[in-house]
């Protein structure tokens, strides 16, 4: 799978984070307004969103429906410094390996309905607590399990999408075609992670055995509309990161704290 990013929403990310570590906004506060963030640092407002979308993932910020963003405790630490930017044209692939993209198949995915955690009420703003559809699906490479997918979607914008549990074997091409939703991009943090009792039982793996996880929210125009967390054996799926400069004769777009 190939996702394209512009640079602008990750610089724009890098450039709010920072006023967070050093306490411009500091814990406790809430971020400006949209309309008061496209203004300070010049971008749209697809922009923000997308980049506050990213604090969200990353854990910096929280959203509440009716306060707005509210900068949470970061522990220097203990939290993340910017250790380097990269920033122009970005390429992301996601590949798994196998003989041939016919040895690829997926599980139709179980859908049901839960209360939304805390982490993907951030993720979708939308209140904690709200009943949401949760679809759960293995992806395999030749009949071996290499992925575990847990998407959340709302129950509003996909009205009795359990009547199709058991059917959904590729989400988005699903989604498109049954409730003609297009995709205008993702935010994706990537972490190695430990395999709890679940998911080695799921993967076929050791419990403790490395796994690489991807927090992914995606975009339909401005709004986020669905949330996933992946869980993958890295023995089978990789993540590769490709960026060049936006201005071919601008080659200084490295900007490295180490």
């Amino acid at each position: 799978m190939t996702t394209r990013h512009g640079a602008k929403y990750i610089d724009t990310y890098n450039a709010i984070k920072m006023d967070i570590i050093t306490k411009q906004y500091p814990a406790g506060s809430f971020l400006p307004t949209e309309a008061e963030l496209m203004e300070q640092y010049k971008v749209s407002r697809t922009t923000i969103r997308k980049a506050v979308a990213l604090l969200k993932n990353d854990g910096f910020v929280t959203t509440t429906r009716g306060r707005g963003t509210e900068v949470r405790t970061v522990d220097n630490n203990e939290g993340e410094y910017p250790f380097s930017t990269l920033s122009g044209h970005t390429e992301v692939h996601t590949i798994i390996r196998g003989s041939d993209t016919s040895s690829v198949t997926a599980q139709g995915a179980t859908v049901d309905i839960i209360d939304t955690p805390h982490q993907v009420a951030e993720a979708l703003s939308i209140k904690e607590g709200t009943p949401i559809f949760r679809l759960q699906r293995i992806k395999l490479i030749e009949n071996v399990p290499c992925s575990y997918v847990i998407s959340y979607v709302t129950c509003t914008d996909f009205p009795d999408l359990d009547a199709y549990s058991g059917q959904i074997m590729f989400l988005y091409k699903f989604l498109g075609e049954h409730y003609g939703v297009t995709f205008s991009g993702t935010t994706t943090r990537i972490s190695a992670t430990e395999a709890d009792f679940v998911e080695s039982r799921l993967l076929n793996i050791a419990p403790g055995a490395a796994i690489m996880t991807l927090f992914r929210t995606t975009f339909s125009d401005d709004k986020p509309i669905e949330y996933s967390e992946s869980y993958c054996r890295p023995d089978y799926v990789s993540t590769y990161v490709t960026i060049s400069p936006n201005d071919p004769e601008y080659s200084s777009f490295l900007d490295t704290n180490f």
